[in-house]
């Protein structure tokens, strides 16, 4: 998934909303890092707004408790950052370790 993904970063979450249908998680202004930016532009990540397509009903584990870090995949897509995965940050895992 990493490198079919437009970007990758490791970020917090400062709040999710839900939005026509689809989750919108808002990203915490100061903790984030870009992993890969892929053709996004450095003024693309500062107000960072990503959406889940037709998540507002949808069950997702990962985001109960938003506190800490997430690392989260995704593509550019009609001018909207799209959320392709998304998983909690584990810095025990060799994994995640690999990434950075």
């Amino acid at each position: 998934q990493l490198c079919a993904s437009d970007f990758v970063l490791k970020m917090r979450i400062k709040e999710m909303k839900i939005e026509n249908g689809d989750r919108k998680l808002i990203a915490a202004q100061k903790k984030k890092k870009v992993l890969k930016a892929g053709k996004l532009k450095r003024k693309e990540f500062r107000k960072l707004i990503l959406y889940i397509k037709n998540a507002a009903n949808c069950p997702c584990p990962q985001l109960d408790n938003l506190s800490g870090n997430f690392l989260i995949m995704g593509r550019k897509v009609d001018n909207r950052l799209l959320l392709t995965a998304i998983y909690k940050w584990d810095k025990r895992s060799k994994e995640m370790k690999h990434v950075v």
